[in-house]
């Protein structure tokens, strides 16, 4: 929950950007991410380092309530998920950070140029490291520029669009029919999981990214009533699914009808919401990517 979040970064007074947070703990860099009613709390381990100390970072967690910390691909998180010791907990996780986990970092050079002599701690994809402040800001005016200059595949980033959609019509289309019931914010997920694939597809930034989310999240959802219309004129008629797919005149008369809408009003008005937040995230926006990569620098923290 936020509050757990809101009472580290306050009591620390952390920088923030989003659900992410970052802190310097006796020179080691820490990323903090309130996910799923957690704060997630990751710091670099080298695995020597992870084996010599693994029973003594676990004694400590016990000791302070704190659940068995994970170590993967060199990175040690701990989670924080009680609102009440979330200030004690991390103060024990820094302890344990400066004790066992902060030789890490020391040998550090910067993730950009592969030199020392870090001056700060910031963001790069989803990690917090040391690094350069110029390495960062040329890192940054190229990644503005390739989004400026409308760099990637548009078929690329329509197929992710449909991809994650169709994902979650596919679930939905079979609730419906398994369960008999319609699970509202699916239908409030769908149009906005065309953003998510067109961008994880890396989809060019721009209008024609816009109008490309739009239109897959409107198409999206027609192919999806369609597809059930054909289904429950096939159960009605005893004939195949593909036989009453290829009948658009009668599928569509059932789409448009009047029981059907009455019957489908919950899902359209779920998607509905879904789609009027799609148009207010303002998909593929040049200014708003521009916007979010600047922002990140939020989180940068010099190093004395």
């Amino acid at each position: 929950m936020a509050s757990i979040f809101n009472n580290i970064t306050s009591a620390y007074n952390l920088k923030t950007h989003g659900t992410l947070a970052g802190d310097l703990v006796n020179g080691c860099p820490v990323k903090l991410n309130n996910q799923n009613n957690t704060v997630w709390v990751q710091v670099i381990v080298n695995l020597n380092e992870w084996t010599e100390n693994k029973d003594l970072i676990i004694e400590k967690c016990k000791a302070n309530k704190i659940a068995k910390p994970n170590y993967a691909n060199g990175h040690l998180t701990f989670g924080i998920s009680s609102a009440v010791n979330a200030v004690s907990q991390y103060a024990a996780i820094k302890e344990i950070i400066t004790a066992y986990a902060s030789s890490s970092s020391h040998s550090a050079v910067c993730p950009y140029c592969g030199m020392g002599g870090c001056d700060i701690v910031g963001l790069k994809d989803t990690h917090f490291l040391k690094m350069h402040r110029a390495c960062q800001e040329r890192a940054l005016a190229v990644d503005k520029a390739k989004i400026g200059n409308h760099e990637g595949s548009l078929l690329a980033g329509i197929f992710g669009a449909i991809l994650l959609s169709s994902i979650i019509y596919v679930v939905s289309f079979f609730i419906a029919i398994g369960l008999e019931r319609v699970v509202g914010y699916l239908f409030i997920l769908s149009p906005i999981m065309c953003e998510v694939g067109y961008s994880l597809f890396k989809g060019p930034y721009g209008k024609r990214g816009t109008i490309s989310c739009i239109l897959t999240a409107l198409l999206g959802f027609f192919l999806y009533c369609y597809v059930e219309c054909s289904y429950a004129i096939g159960e009605l008629y005893r004939v195949s699914f593909t036989e009453a797919f290829g009948h658009p005149v009668d599928v569509l008369e059932l789409l448009f009808s009047t029981d059907y809408l009455e019957a489908r009003a919950f899902q359209i008005v779920f998607f509905a919401v879904g789609f009027i937040v799609l148009i207010a995230m303002k998909p593929a926006s040049v200014k708003g990517a521009i916007k979010d990569l600047s922002d990140t620098t939020e989180l940068n923290i010099p190093l004395q």
